[in-house]
């Protein structure tokens, strides 16, 4: 509730602003200069991939339903995304060849797949992007490889970041759901 308060001269949320405030300063000075900038970096790259994957399944949700219109198709998406990830991980840290010719190939196999879906699907579809799949397969591909580039450490506290964000998503959407509310009532 203090994060939904508004200021009423302002309509801004002075007391939710102050409070991140605080807790990104405490988060920084426990973090040195480089850590923080790696972690904002890694989040970043990160969340570009998932934007870019969300690219990628919108054309596959029927716009009036808010649904799937093939999920055999958008599950081909993901596996892209997945095998994308391994890839650039095998090629920037050096692991095992077969791990990277095997990853490498099941990625430019799910590229060629989703290049190919029939336009009959597409058509029917309001959203509409330049160059489909590629951009968006490319652009997941691309931070994925740029994440390879950082360090342990930094993968360790995205990691921690990530796992304390989703514990606290869960605990609020579970207690303040929408849904849940209308079950009980």
């Amino acid at each position: 509730k203090v994060f939904a308060e508004l200021d009423p001269k302002t309509k801004v949320p002075k007391k939710g602003s102050w409070i991140s405030c605080f807790f990104i300063c405490l988060i920084s000075f426990f973090l040195n200069l480089e850590a923080l900038t790696k972690l904002i970096c890694i989040g970043n790259l990160i969340n570009y991939a998932i934007v870019n994957m969300a690219v990628i399944s919108l054309r596959f949700r029927d716009n009036d339903k808010q649904g799937y219109m093939d999920i055999k198709k958008e599950k081909f998406a993901w596996f892209y995304f997945i095998f994308s990830f391994v890839f650039a991980l095998s090629f920037g840290y050096g692991w095992h060849l077969s791990i990277t010719i095997i990853s490498g190939i099941g990625t430019l196999g799910f590229l060629v797949y989703l290049h190919f879906i029939p336009a009959s699907i597409v058509k029917k579809n309001i959203y509409k992007s330049p160059l489909f799949p590629l951009v968006p397969c490319l652009g997941i591909l691309f931070n994925f490889i740029l994440c390879s580039g950082l360090d342990l450490e930094t993968w360790i506290l995205y990691a921690c970041y990530e796992a304390i964000g989703t514990v606290i998503y869960f605990l609020y959407g579970f207690k303040y759901s929408v849904l849940n509310q209308r079950v009980e009532a």
